[in-house]
């Protein structure tokens, strides 16, 4: 056998091993805002939450996510997603949020999904 064909197996053998691993993931839900927070970009009480914005929704579980159920943290560059969603919410709109649950870093053992898209109706 030559390299390539060893290369090829080991790959396969690595690939086959893949499907237990845990990869980031994203999900979608409707959701009620219960609550903003905003966190200003210096924030000495807690500096991991700088420059996001926690927004507390009704519990539920962001499928099969070991996210927060009741929070998803929207980063401060987003701001047409901030906007859009003070405009949904001041509104009454319907509101479906997609998060990921690459969770924004704010320390502690707290896992919050970070917002990613959202639809409105």
């Amino acid at each position: 056998m030559n390299n390539r064909t060893n290369i090829t197996k080991l790959l396969g053998f690595i690939l086959a091993l893949l499907p237990g691993m845990a990869y980031a993931g994203h999900t979608n839900r409707d959701v009620t805002i219960t609550q903003i927070h905003p966190i200003s970009s210096n924030r000495p009480a807690s500096p991991n939450t700088q420059d996001t914005i926690r927004v507390y929704v009704n519990p539920a579980p962001w499928g099969d996510t070991a996210c927060r159920q009741d929070a998803a943290d929207l980063l401060k560059e987003d701001s047409h997603l901030l906007s859009s969603l003070l405009m949904a919410w001041t509104t009454g709109k319907s509101i479906k949020m997609e998060v990921d649950d690459r969770s924004v870093p704010t320390g502690g053992n707290d896992i919050v999904c970070q917002l990613t898209a959202l639809y409105i109706k």
